[in-house]
């Protein structure tokens, strides 16, 4: 009898110290520049909270796994960025754009926060020619801000003066020339977006009745 209580006892313990572990569990975050380059020592500020994190070495930085919020990342030579975290929130990691100017760029070098120099400075070179992307959640994000007259309803993309005769007036998504669902603008990684068009007009005429509502073509880098 006495055994049997030990053993009740140990198990009781057993799922206490589990139910802590889980209550306890954590998300690690990701900072970084031109979508893979780790930004350290970012400061990350929980709005609405006198609390400050840093990213690390690798910049990363952890929050608790039921953390809801809005969180402020800055970081010397780079914008500040505001960003909301919830239960949604993926991929788990958030891009800083770098100041333009040598000055900003030897700022955020001087100050810690980039390791592979010759990679950043080979981004930033590259970023003059194709616009990066890399700071926006995802792609409909991208056509809301860059695209003005262009409307945004759920992962559908509605352009001005286009309706269809089925009733339906979202435009056509096009992803290297491969006619995609719309799901693609949710999943597909901002970084990865060298290029976005929006055709309309004697454009469509390649598309035939599918392009009746405008097309959305995206370019991605992969693609040569």
């Amino acid at each position: 009898m006495k055994s049997i209580k030990i053993l009740i006892t140990a198990l009781l313990i057993a799922v206490s110290f589990s139910l802590s572990a889980t209550q306890n569990t954590v998300r690690t975050y990701k900072i970084t520049t031109f979508d893979s380059i780790p930004v350290r020592n970012a400061t990350i500020q929980i709005l609405g909270t006198n609390q400050m994190i840093k990213s690390d070495s690798l910049g990363s930085f952890n929050l608790s796994d039921d953390f809801r919020g809005k969180i402020k990342i800055t970081a010397s030579g780079f914008v500040s960025r505001i960003a909301k975290v919830n239960e949604k929130s993926h991929p788990l990691k958030f891009n800083l754009t770098s100041k333009r100017g040598k000055k900003a760029i030897q700022l955020a070098i001087n100050s810690g926060h980039i390791i592979d120099k010759e990679k950043f400075y080979a981004s930033i070179k590259n970023s003059k020619q194709t616009p990066d992307y890399s700071t926006y959640d995802n792609v409909l994000d991208i056509i809301k801000g860059r695209f003005p007259g262009v409307k945004v309803e759920g992962n559908k993309v509605i352009i001005r003066g286009k309706s269809s005769i089925f009733g339906s007036n979202g435009a056509l998504i096009e992803v290297d020339g491969v006619v995609m669902s719309n799901n693609i603008l949710e999943t597909l990684s901002p970084g990865e977006v060298k290029k976005i068009s929006i055709l309309k007009g004697s454009q469509l005429t390649m598309y035939g009745s599918r392009g009746v509502n405008g097309v959305v073509a995206i370019q991605t880098k992969s693609n040569k």
